[in-house]
């Protein structure tokens, strides 16, 4: 049984609308929980609804701590914003020249730190040699050994200062060249210029610098998930936050309580390069100019378990953070019908699910090779049948015909269809139909 909680300072159309959409993606299963926190020139509001742990779990607050993910580069920025106000650095200092010499390539000429810090540095997501992924049990975080092995002989480089590319890769790499340019770690630097000054006691690297009572367990779909692993690509997207934190960290970006921190922050909201039609980028910020010059400053997360997002409006003096303890498809959505009147809150799936034997479902059993290159599994477990696609999670999937099956951890359906040439399978996903041929059944 979920139940719901709300401490309201203030009330609107769309406030309701954000509560009613929570709903119904927990009772879903698009997300075990989700977390709103809601600033509105000055009132605060707390929404929470589901369960911190699909097990055993109980009813998130303000204080419950997730894994932030990506979030975690806005910040990082911010301590490169920092060391370049101390003339520790230049946002035009050249990696090459910060890294060790076993730690560099030639090929990294060119590449400066604002380069890394808006996506410009012509880097690939992630480095071509990063080990186990994020959606096995068992992950690994990512060395410095491995980080100077890829950079001695880099691949899948595009030019520097030519395009947005978003890499995980480059601030990872900004955060390590933080760290060997003070001598401290990022955790150290976290706290003493954000976390700090801002008293965001909830908010640091690694389950165990945080209260492990207030801890959310991460999910994708009915499975629990690793957290994050601790390595050299932390400043992409390794901190843990709480709603209540993460809304002290946007309402400093315009109540100006803090002069450092003001200067800080007003150097990482200057646009300095396009990401994207009508989208810009700052120092880890994307900003999204809407009507009447309407400027959006947002981020978002995501690892294995967990789905994070915060933006602001400094005009309008508004700003959301939304939480959400599964990997699923996100509520980037719900934030930004917060901060944008012309802003939609997607609609939540409407499958319904009838009962099918396991003899009935057994004939899709196999593994099937989809057009794009990877192998999509289905497996039978008892009378739930599960999918999983490459190397990742295998996910329950549900019938709504006898041959039709949905999935409740993310928005998409699969179809199957037997005919001479055998069994194919149809996945339908954000819009796109991908086909896939049985190679071999069991």
């Amino acid at each position: 049984m979920f139940n719901t909680m709300v401490f309201s300072t203030f009330a609107s159309d769309i406030h309701t609308e954000i509560k009613k959409a929570m709903v119904e993606r927990v009772n879903y299963g698009l997300s075990t929980s989700i977390v709103v926190g809601l600033y509105d020139n000055g009132n605060i509001d707390y929404l929470a609804y589901g369960k911190t742990d699909i097990q055993d779990g109980k009813l998130p607050n303000e204080n419950t701590v997730f894994e932030i993910g990506s979030i975690t580069k806005v910040m990082v920025a911010t301590l490169l914003a920092n060391q370049v106000k101390l003339n520790q650095l230049s946002y035009s200092s050249d990696v090459f020249s910060l890294l060790p010499a076993d730690c560099r390539s030639e090929k990294l000429k060119g590449i400066t730190l604002e380069m890394l810090a808006t996506h410009h540095a012509g880097l690939p997501r992630m480095p071509t040699n990063y080990g186990t992924p994020y959606y096995n049990f068992n992950p690994e975080g990512y060395s410095v050994e491995g980080l100077c092995e890829y950079l001695r002989n880099p691949e899948d480089l595009s030019a520097p200062n030519s395009e947005y590319a978003y890499s995980n890769l480059g601030f990872g790499l900004l955060a390590y060249i933080l760290e060997l340019n003070t001598g401290k770690s990022l955790n150290a630097l976290l706290k003493q210029v954000i976390t700090e000054p801002l008293n965001m006691h909830g908010t640091a690297i690694g389950i165990q610098n945080v209260d492990s009572n207030n801890l959310a367990q991460g999910h994708h779909g009915q499975v629990r998930t690793a957290y994050f692993p601790n390595g050299l690509l932390d400043g992409a997207g390794a901190l843990l936050s709480t709603a209540s934190d993460l809304m002290q960290f946007l309402a400093a970006h315009f109540n100006g309580k803090d002069p450092i921190l003001a200067s800080l922050f007003n150097e990482t909201k200057k646009p300095r390069q396009v990401a994207w039609d009508g989208t810009q980028i700052g120092l880890g910020w994307h900003i999204k100019t809407v009507e009447q010059a309407q400027k959006i400053y947002w981020h978002n997360g995501s690892t294995g378990g967990f789905y994070s997002f915060v933006g602001f409006d400094e005009q309008a003096r508004k700003a959301v953070v939304v939480l959400a303890n599964s990997g699923g498809d996100g509520n980037d959505d719900l934030g930004m019908a917060f901060l944008e009147d012309n802003a939609k809150i997607r609609s939540t799936p409407k499958h319904v699910q009838v009962k099918l034997d396991a003899a009935q479902q057994k004939r899709f059993v196999g593994v099937y090779d989809l057009e794009f290159g990877v192998p999509m599994e289905i497996k039978l477990e008892g009378t739930q049948l599960k999918a999983k696609f490459g190397d990742q999670f295998l996910l329950n999937i549900y019938p709504e015909s006898p041959d039709s099956f949905f999935y409740r951890a993310f928005d998409a359906a699969i179809k199957f269809e037997e005919g001479k040439a055998g069994m194919t399978l149809y996945l339908h996903q954000g819009g796109e139909i991908f086909s896939a041929k049985r190679r071999t059944a069991h």
